[in-house]
């Protein structure tokens, strides 16, 4: 069996509960630096940290890590043993791994040595900052194979993210890539978190807070960016991203600024911004593309550019603009066309009635007659766009890409209830939030029988909704 002279990959839930010697080591976790191996040379007649071998941190921290790997626990250490090497082989397999780049931070003191640049606040834990060390084994778990590992960080529950996130960078780089989502759509495991805006109860700040389900509890996301007037939301590969807008701090100019959280790992980062400052624009995504076009630029002129954005290069790339400048507007994919509906435009009086539309195929924009005037709120299920104009709040209409057509869906509210209302999505659901608790939430099911599309629901918002999202993960 490989063992390693120092416990790592670190874990959180090893820190939390209160450092080696409450999981069952006998020394404790002090400060040191080493690019060698611990346990060659003369330094290593004191040993830091109680040898381990990577099947018990496999048992004692990812297994332990969440109720729901307890009962995989037995059939893990099965395959543990299988995969013991034999007697013969015993000395080949007894050098551990070279320990490169190891930092460990205590109590604001530190000694470190060359690591690699991690994201702000990525590794601080209560307090405890740390980096994982880097290990030449590229496996995530040296001596299993690394599918037999991605099976079971499948299982993990998405509120166990934020501990298995730290046990080492090549865990993390896992449940961060398209391959760990894919793995965890075929076994079932995604879960669809729901994420709002909304404001304090003093009024003066905004905030964004999200649901587990499961807990049906509300909490503040760390450190959010500031939210800007006229600033767009839009989910894009299940992370949250906040384009441009305008800062209350800094007076009424237009920003370039992109903010995007991550739900894996909890934090919001910058993105790159863009090539033009805007505010009131419309953001949508085609085919696993990005566009942002339109909205006021400087000087509140109204501008009809559009970029689209590359996530590989992380890079904004201007694209085809709109016939006329557009603003106030919203946009939304549906079936590999982009469109855009209200807002104004200036080239016309009052609200603007067309509807443009954006095929990324022919590069070309077209121009329907059969549009919608003001529009507060929307969401978009399928191939079809729900809609709630200004002059009417107590009515959905509702836009069918396929055939150019509106209906009207009615919503069951007291005549005496005046309330406005947020549109949002959730599990294949339109949400109706109200902005107070004269009415609780409402829920509408496309697919449900007729006469019984609405339906109450017991998820209420942590205050007014400004907005909402929901992220898989």
């Amino acid at each position: 069996m490989m063992n390693v002279e120092v416990l790592s990959p670190v874990s959180a839930p090893w820190l939390r509960k209160g450092g080696p010697r409450s999981m069952g080591f006998d020394h404790g976790l002090t400060e040191h630096t080493s690019r060698q191996p611990f346990g060659s040379g003369s330094g290593s007649a004191t040993r830091l940290v109680e040898s381990v071998s990577w099947y018990q941190l496999a048992e004692r921290e990812v297994l332990k890590s969440s109720q729901s790997w307890h009962d995989f626990s037995s059939s893990f250490s099965t395959l543990s043993n299988a995969l013991k090497p034999s007697s013969n082989n015993m000395q080949q397999q007894q050098q551990p791994p070279v320990v490169k780049n190891l930092t460990i931070r205590v109590d604001n003191t530190s000694t470190t040595t060359s690591v690699a640049p991690v994201e702000k606040g990525l590794y601080e834990v209560e307090g405890i900052e740390y980096y994982c060390s880097n290990f030449e084994d590229a496996s995530l778990i040296p001596g299993i194979p690394d599918d037999v590992t991605k099976s079971c960080l499948a299982l993990i529950p998405r509120e166990d993210f934020p501990s298995i996130r730290r046990v080492s960078k090549a865990w993390l780089n896992h449940v961060r890539s398209q391959e760990s989502y894919n793995t965890r759509k075929d076994a079932g495991t995604l879960e669809e978190w729901l994420y709002m805006l909304t404001i304090t109860p003093d009024m003066k700040n905004y905030v964004w807070e999200v649901l587990n389900p499961k807990l049906k509890e509300w909490k503040p996301l760390p450190c959010p960016p500031e939210v800007r007037d006229g600033g767009k939301t839009v989910v894009y590969n299940e992370k949250l991203m906040l384009i441009g807008g305008v800062s209350r701090i800094e007076g009424k100019v237009a920003s370039t600024d992109v903010f995007i959280y991550d739900p894996i790992i909890d934090r919001w980062i910058e993105g790159a911004s863009l090539n033009e400052p805007r505010y009131q624009h419309a953001c949508g995504v085609v085919d696993g593309k990005l566009y942002v076009l339109g909205g006021y630029g400087p000087n509140d002129k109204g501008i009809s550019s559009m970029e689209v954005y590359d996530p590989e290069k992380n890079e904004w790339k201007l694209s085809t603009p709109l016939k006329r400048p557009r603003w106030g507007c919203f946009a939304a994919g549906v079936e590999g066309k982009l469109y855009v509906l209200g807002g104004r435009s200036s080239f016309t009086p009052g609200y603007y009635r067309c509807i443009d539309v954006f095929d990324p195929a022919t590069g070309k924009w077209t121009e329907l007659k059969n549009g919608c005037q003001m529009v507060l709120t929307h969401a978009v299920i399928k191939d079809k766009i729900y809609c709630m104009e200004w002059k009417d709040e107590r009515s959905l209409k509702v836009y069918n890409t396929t055939d150019n057509t509106w209906t009207k869906i009615h919503i069951p509210i007291p005549c005496k209830v005046r309330e406005n209302f947020c549109l949002g999505t959730f599990r294949g659901k339109l949400m109706l939030f109200p902005s107070s608790k004269s009415i609780g939430t409402l829920m509408y099911n496309p697919e449900a029988a007729a006469g019984s599309e609405w339906e109450p629901t017991d998820i209420c918002g942590p205050g007014p909704c400004l907005g909402c999202a929901a992220l898989t993960a």
